[in-house]
């Protein structure tokens, strides 16, 4: 956001920067007005959380911890109903992206909030 201080020069600024809400501790003023319906890739999103957690085989560790088992509905044509062991993290962002999409209309979303920034002096 400040590259043109950074390099001393003018630089095209973005139209707009779209931030995330990345933990609890974060979320005290966000207020998401851009959605990503999730919904068709978040058995995905669910098996990459349960991999690169903290238990996360990919890391090197025993393997995840599943704590949690749901059923996702949808048509069969697509492979559905899928059977989804969660991890404590994975079972989160389920929920986060369930209580995400409910408030744009659509199973699973990821939400942003849209910041319109204007480019100043460092110092």
């Amino acid at each position: 956001m400040f590259a043109h201080g950074y390099l001393a020069r003018a630089v095209k600024s973005p139209r707009l920067i779209l931030t995330y809400a990345g933990a609890a501790n974060q979320r005290y003023d966000f207020k998401p007005d851009t959605f990503v319906d999730t919904t068709e890739v978040i058995d995905h999103a669910a098996w990459l959380i349960n991999e690169l957690g903290p238990e996360g085989v990919i890391l090197g560790k025993k393997g995840p911890e599943y704590v949690e088992h749901v059923i996702l509905d949808g048509p069969a044509e697509r492979g559905y109903p899928k059977r989804l062991d969660l991890t404590a993290e994975a079972a989160s962002l389920l929920a986060t992206d369930a209580r995400r999409g409910e408030m744009c209309g659509v199973r699973y979303a990821e939400a942003f909030q849209t910041i319109r920034f204007q480019p100043r002096e460092l110092w």
